[in-house]
């Protein structure tokens, strides 16, 4: 008889992390999430690289605030970095998308992923050209938002399938810094009154409503999308 036995490595990690994930193996009063049963049950290329990146930019996501050190301790970062690679390889969905793509790319996935983490870094690396203070204490720093940041900025290098929208460029300096002010109005937007939303022009008030409800639909996160392409062109 044989059995496969999964292994994780835990390399590096500070003791108290390590005493949390065996207190949580341990427990019977923590309940595995729906991003701990996904790395559970499978162990292909997709979720390998959705784990590899999620690793790769942890110090990333606490100190721009996007995640927490127990969000991360709970695979929030592998959840995020999966939304992301589905978003480059099929275009922007919904986040239910999520637990079909582990399944459908468990055995039968046949992109490149050395291009897919090369393109996910040249995303993450403009994003640090936009944003050079971090995006701590900014809109951008909440998840759903950040989403549609990255799904903007890799729109504009190099296309979302499925996605029919202009693609501002962003290569010079000039053109980040014209992107980069484009996109200041969305800290300005989150700060209006309600009294004042009848002044705003018909789709940034699309975009507020977008941010507040369904946040994770593919119609809202679309639209998103489109608002920040046109903030940043």
């Amino acid at each position: 008889m044989s059995y496969e036995i999964a292994v994780d490595l835990l390399i590096n990690l500070p003791d108290t992390e390590v005493l949390d994930i065996f207190s949580r193996l341990n427990s019977y009063a923590v309940i595995l999430n729906d991003q701990e049963k996904l790395n559970a049950q499978y162990f292909g290329p997709f979720k390998s690289l959705a784990d590899h990146l999620g690793r790769k930019y942890t110090e990333f996501w606490t100190a721009n605030a996007i995640l927490t050190p127990k969000e991360i301790l709970r695979m929030g970062e592998v959840s995020l970095v999966a939304e992301l690679l589905i978003a480059q390889i099929e275009g922007i969905k919904a986040k239910k998308r999520i637990k079909p793509a582990y399944k459908a790319y468990e055995n039968n996935f046949h992109h490149d992923i050395v291009a897919l983490e090369d393109r996910f870094d040249q995303t993450m690396g403009v994003i640090g050209q936009l944003f050079p203070m971090g995006l701590k204490g900014s809109e951008f720093s909440r998840p759903f938002l950040f989403y549609s940041l990255f799904t903007a900025v890799y729109h504009s290098r190099f296309g979302l399938t499925d996605f029919a929208h202009g693609r501002p460029p962003l290569e010079t300096d000039q053109q980040i810094a014209t992107a980069r002010n484009g996109l200041e109005r969305v800290e300005e937007l989150f700060l209006v009154l309600p009294a004042d939303l009848n002044a705003l022009e018909a789709a940034e008030s699309a975009f507020l409503n977008n941010s507040r409800r369904a946040t994770t639909d593919q119609s809202s996160r679309e639209a998103r999308a489109r608002f920040l392409l046109d903030l940043m062109a």
